[in-house]
């Protein structure tokens, strides 16, 4: 486990979506504000995979992983993957 987390230059989050595991490597807070369950998908676009939170803010992830691949920007994701990120999918912990 160590090791592991050594060899990663930074913190990466887990979640999943339905039952796949997805991890998030890079994400950031828009200014926008929405009216989303926390976790829901609102868009995603090659701008990146907007999701609600629970403050009401919006959360952009930018750079993901499915299980077998490694990380891509969310634009490459969505390329091959875009059937898993349909908005009013719900990430769950």
């Amino acid at each position: 486990d160590a090791r592991i987390r050594a060899f990663n230059p930074r913190p990466v989050a887990h979640t999943l979506l339905g039952e796949t595991l997805i991890k998030i490597h890079e994400a950031t807070v828009l200014e926008e504000t929405h009216n989303g369950a926390p976790g829901t998908i609102i868009r995603a676009s090659k701008k990146g995979i907007d999701v609600a939170t629970q403050d009401g803010s919006l959360l952009r992830l930018l750079t993901l992983q499915v299980p077998g691949g490694k990380p891509l920007k969310a634009v490459d994701i969505l390329n091959g993957k875009a059937d898993l990120f349909v908005p009013g999918a719900q990430f769950t912990s």
